[in-house]
């Protein structure tokens, strides 16, 4: 390992870490170690790039309805799956930050022989049960890509305490490519097809299956080493992490202070939950409340569609992504948001909201 990488083992408490181009690459590298058509357990409510990781490597994906609670896989959704389906792994999902209480599910799919890659893409700094987010199952993921806890605007990490995965992986890595200079031009290209598809299409299932064609398109751009600048650029961040994690908090403590939580429905989060994002539900249209604020220049979004509509799947057994994919509002939490700023977000909000 090189001095970053040991550093960020470190942080995790792991054995080991691979700095890759992104976290996509990480997942990527690590669903390679399986047979061919493995079968890849999913929450539904997640990153399609995650998804599209297993898909790359030409597994069968599932889906696990999440907790309306929290909004993360929950254990007894594993439990229901397993019944009727062999899963090969599990990827419990910090979505929005918001920690998935890990402890029962890495002890039954221990007991199942099943592997957990923890994906902490989202929830760096969040902690379970005074453990790092990040530091659970036979392997975590850590991104640094945009947006993220730890923004560099690139790379990720994959991390384990399993020499074998270790070595296979930094095997792996050399046959992976380095970053294409055209990623800056096809990820731009992607993301404006994406958004024209998302006002598009109402049906769900066209839109995934379609998005989904297109990821598969991107492979080559989406997969790719870690280069010398990114390296830098998240050693000199790192240690910013801890100011970076008490301005989020401050930022999450403003919404919960101010904003009119009797007309909207707000998550029950675990203890040691980071705010990625401030989320909540909306009893009202969503689609007007997001076009109001946009209009106010409020940076906010709806994400994610629930990804189980491509699956064989039935509706009625994800009740709950379902209702969270209609009525999820996200708002920004990140350390450049200003309490002023943020407090006149909130007066715009409940103007609305109190309407």
């Amino acid at each position: 390992m090189n001095k970053l990488e040991f550093k960020l083992s470190k942080y995790f408490n792991r054995k080991y870490c691979i700095l890759t181009g992104n976290g996509t690459t990480a997942m990527y590298l690590y669903f390679q170690l399986f047979k061919k058509k493995s079968v890849i357990l999913f929450p539904s409510i997640t990153c399609v790039q995650a998804v599209s990781a297993a898909i790359f490597c030409g597994h069968k994906i599932a889906y696990s309805d999440i907790s309306i609670d929290d909004y993360t896989m929950n254990y007894k959704n594993i439990l229901k799956i397993e019944k009727n389906k062999k899963i090969d792994v599990v990827v419990p999902t910090h979505t929005f930050g918001h920690v998935a209480n890990l402890n029962k599910i890495v002890e039954y799919c221990k007991k199942k022989n099943i592997s957990v890659l923890e994906d902490a893409t989202q929830s760096m700094g969040g902690y379970i049960n005074n453990k790092k987010a990040g530091s659970f199952g036979d392997a975590s993921v850590i991104s640094f890509g945009y947006s993220k806890i730890l923004d560099c605007g690139n790379g990720g990490c994959l991390l384990t305490n399993n020499y074998k995965v270790y070595l296979e992986i930094k095997k792996n890595i050399k046959l992976i490519p380095k970053k294409s200079k055209k990623y800056n031009e096809k990820i731009s290209e992607y993301k404006k097809k994406y958004y024209l598809l998302r006002n598009k299409i109402s049906n769900n299932k066209i839109f995934w299956k379609k998005i989904f064609r297109l990821q598969k398109l991107l492979r080559d751009y989406l997969i790719y080493k870690i280069d010398k600048k990114t390296e830098i650029k998240i050693s000199k961040k790192l240690p910013k992490l801890v100011n970076i994690i008490k301005l989020r908090k401050r930022n999450q403590s403003i919404y919960d202070k101010y904003l009119n939580i009797k007309k909207i429905i707000t998550p029950s989060l675990n203890p040691g939950s980071i705010s990625w994002r401030y989320t909540f539900l909306i009893r009202k249209s969503r689609d007007k409340f997001i076009s109001f604020l946009r209009k106010k220049n409020i940076d906010v979004s709806s994400w994610y569609p629930s990804l189980h509509h491509t699956s064989l799947q039935k509706n009625k057994n994800f009740k709950n992504s379902i209702l969270i994919e209609k009525q999820i509002v996200n708002l920004w939490t990140d350390e450049t948001k200003k309490k002023e700023s943020i407090i006149k977000d909130i007066n715009i909000i409940n103007s609305y909201l109190n309407k």
